[in-house]
């Protein structure tokens, strides 16, 4: 039987070469689907472990060439005869005496031969790795030590056992109560076991089985990608507890759950206090909270144990700055600027402690290199907004502030007309919603007021801020001419009250509708809370003319039966007023004696229209427009510098 074809390579002394041809074999020769192959791969397997301890693997290959098929049926033959009882010696043939020296390597061979050696059940075998491994871990140096991970899973037991299933099953369950390794060990674990492919293949399963895991091997927990290096000077006895702390420390911390981060952190404290990594997150814990002071204190801690790294000393100048220490900031920051110019926390924190000092100028310098730096980073665009704003509110008669307002407005630089033109169309197609409402409503504002209104706009304007008091009529040529809708001064004479009230009452529709009728019915149908005015008589020359007043006017006429009244001329063609007439005149008589009725004047509601005579459609989009162009106008003085500046 040659082994190394079997085993599909070239003879070889390297161990790890022939467990990976082995496993490479078993998927071809799989112990359920072919137990004869996987049998005849076993053999091969164990006797190029045994060559290659002994340093034999050559002189087999060299054994295993020169037998050919003829020396094979011979030797079956021989033991063939050996059964039959054939006992003759056989005289030693030409090679043999020829060559002794193969005689011994054959003697040698048959010897290693003899019989297999007992082996451990599979059981025995995976409870013997996984002390080895319990071995290793309980012992935080050996725990660590990746070399020593590497030689326990290159031993003979992985490769003793066929099918690996069932220390794979012990394996994970031991991880995953004993998980805090190195990830260098959990990658020669995953190497190993695949426990990466067994996660693809049922991931919620294995998640749900192997929490611990899952979090540790593929480093999907915070907590996990913390070190252990630092570890080393920690009591052996201490070091689970510890870790288990630092662990329940970043799982609340993250949780906010600040009690129990808080109980945690103190746990793990007590028991070990060097660990660079707990310090810092001991650092972000107070800054989340809100407690600088503590984490201060955790800062200058961390430097007393560990120096003065920079990272925890930009961490510290940052809480002076938020403290209010704001010259112990900057110290702290000029003292590290040196040995790192480029960094933009460094610059960031010294240029808001300048602005909190008023060094503006230095201040300009630090987010100008960093603007320089990193193009368009927001921090030190909001930094020169700052100090732009701060010399803008500087007192106007102040010398200093038209001395920084002239190099503020210089560094700006102004633009041209064009390169205005196109920062004001940019303006408007970004405020492209907005602006199109402005012009949407000077559209239908118009529409709106001559769809309603008699008169323009200015000339409404000009009546009412303007009024001009509408002439005395007096003739009967000259009432005769005024037409209806036009404003008149009267003055009557012989005036009294008809007892003829204007009622207001909803019709079927629910519209406000006028009717008139006397006091006494009015009263008697319990109407009053409806009269909206009441009707007087007089005469303007020769003319009868009735007139809607008010209380007061209609007092005054019962007083001293004259009056002088401005009012509106309406035509007495409308349904209510023809009511009016038809009642009026049914009152005075239908006789050649009664005084023709020539003209109505509203004296009630004034000449002038007023507000209320605006339809609400119109104020509306009145009040819209004017909302609308104040915030237009306040977005423009805020991109003033955009529009203006470069």
């Amino acid at each position: 039987m040659n082994i190394w074809k079997i085993l599909g390579i070239d003879p070889t002394q390297d161990q790890s070469q022939i467990r990976k041809a082995y496993a490479r074999m078993l998927k071809k020769y799989h112990p359920e689907d072919d137990p004869e192959g996987y049998q005849r791969l076993r053999e091969a397997f164990d006797e190029a472990i045994k060559l290659a301890k002994r340093g034999e693997v050559f002189l087999d290959v060299f054994l295993d060439g020169e037998e050919t098929e003829e020396e094979e049926d011979e030797a079956s033959e021989e033991e063939g005869a050996e059964e039959k009882g054939e006992t003759a010696e056989e005289e030693p043939n030409a090679e043999s005496l020829e060559f002794p020296a193969f005689e011994e390597v054959w003697n040698l061979e048959d010897s290693r031969r003899e019989g297999p050696p007992l082996r451990q059940s599979p059981e025995e075998l995976v409870a013997e790795f996984i002390e080895e491994m319990d071995d290793l871990y309980l012992n935080f140096a050996t725990r660590c030590n990746v070399s020593l991970w590497a030689e326990l899973l290159n031993g003979d037991i992985i490769w003793e056992l066929g099918n690996q299933s069932l220390l794979a099953n012990r394996m994970l369950e031991y991880l995953n109560e004993h998980y805090f390794l190195p990830e260098a060990v959990w990658g020669l674990l995953d190497d190993a076991f695949g426990l990466e492919e067994r996660s693809a293949n049922d991931p919620s399963g294995f998640a749900e089985q192997y929490p611990k895991v899952c979090e540790y091997a593929f480093r999907s927990s915070p907590a996990a990608t913390l070190g252990y290096s630092v570890l080393t000077g920690a009591e052996e006895s201490d070091v689970e507890a510890y870790l288990h702390a630092r662990e329940d420390f970043v799982t609340a911390m993250l949780a906010i759950e600040t009690k129990e981060a808080r109980e945690a952190l103190e746990r793990a404290l007590g028991i070990y206090d060097r660990d660079a990594e707990l310090l810092r997150l001991q650092i972000e814990f107070y800054r989340q909270n809100g407690e600088l002071e503590q984490a201060l204190s955790a800062c200058d801690l961390w430097v007393r144990q560990f120096g003065g790294d920079g990272e925890v000393m930009i961490v510290r100048a940052a809480i002076l700055l938020n403290i209010g220490r704001t010259d112990e900031a900057r110290e702290e920051l000029e003292r590290i600027r040196p040995a790192r110019p480029d960094d933009a926390e460094v610059l960031s924190l010294l240029g808001r402690c300048y602005i909190r000092l008023e060094h503006m100028d230095s201040a300009r310098e630090a987010y100008h290199r960093m603007l320089r730096l990193y193009p368009g980073d927001i921090e030190a665009a909001m930094g020169l907004a700052k100090i732009d704003a701060y010399i803008c509110g500087l007192p106007r008669p102040g010398k200093d502030r038209r001395k920084q307002m002239r190099q503020l407005k210089k560094e700006w630089g102004k633009h041209s007309l064009t390169g205005f033109l196109k920062k004001l169309a940019s303006f408007l197609w970004l405020r492209k919603g907005l602006f199109f409402c402005i012009v949407l409503l000077h559209i239908m504002l118009p529409i709106a007021w001559y769809s309603n209104m008699e008169v323009s706009f200015p000339e409404y304007v000009k009546q009412e801020v303007f009024p001009s008091e509408p002439p005395l009529v007096t003739t009967a040529e000259e009432l005769k001419s005024v037409p209806p809708g036009s404003a008149v001064r009267l003055k009557l004479t012989n005036a009294f009250f008809t007892g003829i009230l204007e009622i207001e009452q909803k019709d079927a529709d629910g519209r406000e509708t006028a009717s008139y009728m006397l006091q006494s019915a009015a009263t008697q149908r319990n109407l009053m809370d409806h009269m909206t005015g009441y009707i007087s008589q007089g005469k303007a020359g020769d003319i009868t003319v009735l007139a809607l007043t008010g209380y007061e006017e209609s007092k005054r006429i019962h007083e001293n039966h004259e009056i002088e009244l401005q009012g509106i001329v309406q035509d007495f063609s409308g349904p209510a007023l023809q009511s009016l007439r038809e009642y009026w005149e049914g009152k005075q008589g239908s006789t050649d004696s009664s005084p023709p009725l020539v003209l109505y004047v509203n004296a009630r509601d004034g000449v002038g229209s007023g507000i209320l005579d605006i339809p609400v459609k119109v104020i509306l989009f009145a009040i819209v427009l004017c909302l609308l162009y104040c915030r237009f106008i306040l977005l423009l003085y805020r991109s003033k510098r955009f529009l203006l500046y470069k």
